[in-house]
């Protein structure tokens, strides 16, 4: 056997030992020092959240990490299925944090196992800050919001993890890496904010794996920038926070929560896109504060939650995100092919959306139209939004073709809706999952018809 392969074999086998101690130390505090079943999943979470970060000078195989990981996620899942921990398990709230959790570690040290900051830094955020404000928020919280029914969170553990972030954050990147303070101070006062507000939205544990890797893919984006840049970036965000308060504060079709996502969506599509890709989900909120009648039908009584605009916008984030694979790995002409059909349909799906919302929550103004106008109200609505908006992105690349194809999109998505959901029954995450699922439908019919006239 190698001196390699008997070392990585040794780090293991330490690693493993630490895990079943940590586990079992919980495991007995939870049953013989009863402990709040919460102190003992956090004990759990800090334990291997802090063995888990040493992973860069143990290891120097990516293998060894995913055996440890995989091997790890088997056990937590043969653990939970027979209710075996119940240091981790005998929490209140429904969660697969404890799943997660391996996986990011996995994923990350495949990342950044060469770039040890990269990997720490994403890995302390999920560890301490986390932590601290799960038991700042259940012990102190006061000012709680709703993120969907059932599952609420505190801005007293929000502001937490927001502080705790920056520190977690700017220490190791200070300390193993050349960035000047400046800009590494500006830079993570950023993704502080940005990973606070993504973590205040996320449920049921989907957190361990949503916050690591944002973190590294806003410390990869940005610390390759000057202060000019940095600077910029967050002007940006200011305005589209500002706008997104604006709007929903007058129209009252957004929560807090729902605030909070409708904000990062926007940034996320400046990030990903650039300023024309702004203009569809800025028209549809406009759209939506300056036509609705403050004493007509409420869109909902306390305004969209997080996660049914999660559903809401998942279909044209999906494109964006395309697009921007395409254009970091497709080949040049794969990639120019599709350079004006993604902005298309991406106006589309926010026309179609908006043409979905209208036909189920429907203004007071339509119950005036006879029966076969308001039938194709939505539909019509829908497609003339759709080519509107997709102009306004293409503005000179405009071409009947893709005019026509956003048309159709924007039609088709309330037509899929009806047919997949004929009663307004339901809870309003069930009917944003059901006007996602269309969406998609009328995007997919849309693109698959754009590949079959292609040349």
């Amino acid at each position: 056997m190698s001196p390699f392969v008997a070392g990585e074999l040794r780090s293991a086998a330490l690693v493993a030992g630490l895990l079943a101690l940590i586990l079992a130390g919980a495991e007995l505090l939870r049953r013989w020092g009863r402990v709040p079943p919460e102190v003992s999943r956090k004990t759990v979470h800090l334990g291997t959240g802090a063995l888990v970060c040493v992973f860069p000078w143990l290891f120097q195989s990516v293998a060894t990490v995913a055996a440890l990981s995989a091997g790890f996620l088997l056990l937590m899942m043969f653990l939970r299925s027979r209710k075996l921990l119940s240091a981790v398990g005998d929490v209140e709230r429904a969660s697969v944090g404890e799943l997660l959790f391996p996986v990011s570690v996995g994923l990350l040290f495949w990342l950044a196992h060469d770039r040890p900051a990269f990997y720490v830094a994403p890995l302390l955020v999920l560890v301490v800050p986390d932590a601290a404000a799960a038991l700042v928020g259940k012990t102190y919280g006061r000012v709680l919001f709703e993120v969907e029914q059932g599952e609420r969170k505190s801005l007293e553990g929000s502001l937490m993890f927001f502080l705790l972030t920056f520190l977690a954050v700017f220490l190791p990147l200070l300390l193993m890496t050349g960035t000047a303070k400046g800009p590494l101070a500006l830079e993570v006062l950023q993704m502080a904010f940005l990973v606070a507000c993504l973590e205040a939205i996320c449920v049921n544990g989907v957190d361990n794996l949503v916050i690591p890797l944002a973190c590294y893919y806003i410390l990869v984006q940005t610390t390759r920038s000057d202060l000019t840049w940095i600077s910029a970036q967050l002007g940006v965000q200011v305005f589209l926070i500002f706008v997104t308060l604006l709007l929903a504060w007058r129209g009252r079709i957004l929560s807090f929560s729902g605030f909070l996502a409708a904000q990062l969506y926007l940034y996320g599509v400046f990030a990903y896109g650039d300023f024309a890709w702004l203009v569809p989900p800025l028209a549809v909120y406009a759209a939506f504060a300056l036509l609705r009648h403050p004493r007509g039908r409420q869109l909902r009584p306390h305004g969209f939650k997080a996660v049914t605009f999660f559903w809401a916008v998942a279909s044209p984030f999906a494109l964006l995100l395309l697009n921007n694979y395409l254009q970091v790995f497709a080949a040049p002409a794969a990639a120019a092919a599709w350079m004006a059909p993604l902005p298309a349909l991406f106006a589309a799906a926010h026309g179609g959306g908006l043409a979905c919302v209208g036909q189920i929550y429907r203004p007071r103004y339509a119950r005036f139209l006879p029966e076969p106008l308001r039938w194709a109200l939505w539909p019509l609505g829908g497609a003339l939004a759709a080519a509107a908006l997709a102009a306004l992105v293409l503005r000179s690349q405009s071409s009947p073709v893709l005019l026509g194809l956003a048309a159709l999109a924007g039609a088709a998505a309330p037509l899929f809706q009806r047919w997949i959901s004929p009663s307004r029954q339901g809870s309003e995450a069930a009917g944003a999952r059901r006007m996602a699922c269309s969406l998609a439908l009328s995007l997919g019919l849309a693109l698959g018809l754009y590949g079959a006239l292609r040349p």
